[in-house]
């Protein structure tokens, strides 16, 4: 009978490059799989999890030809893993995401023409499609892992209220915070 050896853990994930995404409100926590001239496919995670979930598919994709074409960038939400936690008693919506999604995509691709593959689990399968709906022209593809939309009206009124709302909420970062609006998503 053969003897069976113990197997060895060889992940080619743990080859990821950790990144810092420093937004105007926090710091969040990311790695890089793959080189950092490629497209971004840019993985969101779920609810509750951390950008580790994605280990198992970055190890995958680094053992796939789509390596040679693309990098995989994985990061922790607000307040998830290693990320910063929203300043004081900041209430927490999940539109809140789309904001940090937009301030992310920017931060990494400072060309507006120039597009990303959104890929989202969960909770962050509903962020990139509302994204997506919002901002279809900064999205090249769009993959969704146990997901589906919050967004319930008219495709083209939810679109047009997220994209007025994601753009107050950008103008926000240029007003001093005592002087701040209310400003709502609808």
């Amino acid at each position: 009978m053969p003897v069976n050896e113990p197997k060895q853990h060889s992940s080619l994930a743990f080859e990821g490059e950790s990144l810092t995404i420093s937004l105007a409100h926090l710091s969040l926590s990311a790695t890089r799989y793959g080189q950092d001239d490629k497209p971004i496919i840019l993985a969101c995670h779920g609810w509750l999890d951390n950008l580790n979930s994605f280990i198992p598919l970055a190890d995958a994709f680094l053992r796939s030809e789509l390596a040679t074409d693309f990098q995989l960038i994985t990061f922790d939400w607000p307040g998830h893993g290693l990320s910063s936690h929203r300043p004081g008693s900041y209430p927490l919506h999940w539109v809140d995401y789309v904001y940090d999604l937009d301030s992310i995509v920017n931060y990494l691709i400072s060309d507006p023409n120039q597009k990303i593959l959104l890929l989202g689990h969960s909770l962050g399968g509903i962020v990139a499609s509302a994204y997506n709906a919002s901002f279809p022209q900064r999205i090249a593809k769009l993959i969704l892992i146990e997901a589906l939309s919050p967004l319930f009206e008219d495709a083209n009124r939810n679109a047009s209220r997220l994209n007025r709302s994601v753009k107050q909420h950008r103008a926000l970062n240029l007003i001093n915070q005592e002087d701040m609006p209310l400003l709502m998503w609808w």
